[in-house]
C-alpha cells in the first residue's frame, strides 16, 4: 500500500521540501494551486501563491508514522505562516496519479504559447500558438515554474531556428521541445534524475519529437 502526504504551503517553501523529501528517500511531485482568472476564458487562470507537493511512502517498506512527524516537525519548525499536511492510501491496484491529474491545468506563456498535460481538451485558439503536451509524470515539470516561464518568455524573443542548445536539468522537456519545435537543429537534454529522462523520452513522443534531440543522463 502507498501513503501519499499532500502539504499545502507558500510557493517559496517547494524546493526546500522538495530536498526534504529526497532526504528522506520519497518520491515528491509538485503543483502550484491555480484558480480561473474572474471574467477570464475558459483557459485564463491566476496563481494563488501556493503549492502542493506530494510525497509519496510505502507502507510496506517505510516508518509512515515516523515520516509523517518528521514532516509535521520540520514544517512547525521552519516554515513561517500557513502549512497543511493532508494524507491519503492507496490499495496497490490503485491509480494513486488518477486524483492528482485535477491539478495540472492548461497554462499560457505569453500569448503564443500553451502548455497542456494529454489528458486536457484543448484551449480556444489552440492552433494559432505553440502547443507543448507535457505528461509531467515523477519530473516536477508543467511549466509554471518561474524559472520555466521566464526562458520561455525569453526564448520566444528568440530564433532558434537552425541552432545548437544545451537543457540542463531539462526535467520534463519543456523548453527543449520549444527549441526544437521552433526549428532548432539540435539540443542536449542533461538530466541526474532516471525517472525524469523516462518521462523526458515519453514526453517527446507526445510532440512528435522525430529528430535533433539528444538525451544525456548526467
Amino acid at each position: 500500500m502507498l501513503r501519499r502526504f499532500d502539504l499545502r504551503v507558500a510557493s517559496r517553501w517547494e524546493e526546500p521540501i522538495l530536498g526534504l523529501a529526497d532526504r528522506l528517500g520519497l518520491q515528491a511531485f509538485s503543483s502550484p494551486c491555480i484558480v480561473p482568472k474572474l471574467n477570464g476564458g475558459e483557459e485564463d487562470v491566476v496563481f494563488t501563491g501556493e503549492t502542493i507537493v506530494s510525497l509519496l511512502a510505502s507502507t510496506v517498506e517505510q516508518d509512515v508514522t515516523a515520516i509523517e512527524e518528521t514532516l509535521s516537525s520540520w514544517c512547525r519548525k521552519t516554515i513561517r505562516g500557513m502549512w497543511k499536511v493532508t494524507r491519503k492510501d492507496y490499495s496497490d491496484d490503485e491509480d494513486w496519479m488518477l486524483t492528482f491529474r485535477t491539478y495540472f491545468q492548461p497554462i499560457l506563456v505569453g500569448s503564443e504559447i500553451v502548455i497542456r498535460p494529454p489528458w486536457s481538451e484543448p484551449v480556444a485558439d489552440e492552433k494559432s500558438r505553440l502547443c507543448l503536451l507535457i505528461d509531467p509524470g515523477m519530473a516536477f515539470g508543467t511549466g509554471t515554474h518561474e524559472t520555466t516561464s521566464l526562458c520561455l518568455q525569453l526564448l520566444s524573443r528568440q530564433d532558434p531556428a537552425g541552432g545548437c542548445f544545451l537543457d540542463v536539468g531539462a526535467g520534463s522537456g519543456i523548453l527543449t521541445f520549444y527549441l526544437l519545435k521552433r526549428a532548432a537543429k539540435k539540443v542536449e537534454a542533461i538530466e541526474i534524475d532516471g525517472p525524469a529522462l523516462e518521462n523526458l523520452r515519453k514526453n517527446a513522443g507526445l510532440n512528435r519529437i522525430r529528430g535533433g534531440l539528444t538525451v544525456t543522463h548526467a
